[in-house]
């Protein structure tokens, strides 16, 4: 996620600086000039790289709560005890 915002940010001050150094000439007004276009593609990664970010973590959040796991985790659990007991009964 944070490449894609690299990325984006990188070509925007790129763009902003090569408009900045350009001699004065005439520029075509209206969407087709390359500024505008550098723009709109920042403006659709960052957009991109958000959608990514919240559909990752709805992700984890749902693995996080599926029933597989908190069963797998309570498992996991009660050997761990299972395991103490009996080891705390050899050391007596």
């Amino acid at each position: 996620m944070k490449l894609y915002l690299a990325v984006a940010v990188l070509l925007l001050a790129l763009a902003t600086q090569s408009e900045a150094q350009a001699p004065e000439e005439p520029t075509p007004a209206g969407p087709d000039s390359i500024g505008d276009k550098f723009s709109q593609f920042g403006d659709t990664v960052a957009v991109l790289g958000q959608d990514i970010a919240t559909k990752t973590q709805d992700a984890f959040q749902r693995a996080q709560d599926s029933e597989f796991v908190v069963k797998t985790k309570t498992w996991f659990s009660d050997q761990l005890e299972k395991m103490k007991a009996k080891l705390s009964e050899i050391g007596q």
